[in-house]
């Protein structure tokens, strides 16, 4: 004998209820870090960010400052690593490499880890820097650094300005904003 379908209607709907109650009880997680690395003479700067924003500003001649905010997003695949222990992974294990004053940032040995994570990074480098930037989905925000720089965003919009040398710059979705640019391609 088949249940009457407004038993059906109400298990479902109970089941639904269920399932939003958990989903707002596990809140996105936030977490941070930051790093000062030391350099001496001019810096080439690698930067990747699946989803988040870049921001680059020249500072101090001697140092390059890391800082990044990372957000994890809970999902519905319960399989995958929880989402407090891929930021606190990330917070004590940061996506950073430096051989000398070359330096790379946000480059992902396990890919799986940063599923569901974004990074925003905010860095305070010398201005004798030449960079290559790129963010899936973010905004990047490039100023007063020598260059040459070359920055690319899938969705977001680009904001240049006070570079010496030469800038490329490319978007999928998103505005470019080029101001006191030396030369322009």
């Amino acid at each position: 004998m088949k249940p009457p379908v407004r038993w059906f209607s109400a298990g479902l709907a109970l089941f639904f209820l269920l399932v939003v109650s958990a989903a707002a009880t596990r809140a996105d997680v936030e977490g941070h870090f930051d790093r000062t690395l030391a350099v001496t003479g001019p810096v080439q700067m690698e930067v990747e960010t699946g989803a988040g924003s870049i921001t680059v500003r020249a500072g101090n001649a001697s140092k390059v400052e890391v800082h990044a905010t990372i957000r994890a997003n809970h999902n519905w695949d319960f399989r995958e690593r929880n989402a407090e222990e891929n930021v606190q992974y990330i917070e004590s294990h940061p996506p950073i490499e430096q051989s000398g004053n070359h330096i790379t940032i946000g480059r992902m040995e396990d890919r799986e880890r940063f599923r569901n994570i974004s990074i925003s990074y905010e860095l305070v480098v010398p201005a004798e820097t030449q960079m290559r930037s790129a963010s899936g989905s973010g905004s990047q925000t490039i100023e007063a650094i020598a260059g040459p720089v070359e920055t690319s965003s899938g969705s977001g919009s680009l904001r240049i300005s006070q570079i010496a040398r030469e800038v490329r710059a490319r978007t999928g979705s998103g505005s470019i904003e080029l101001n006191a640019i030396h030369h322009i391609e």
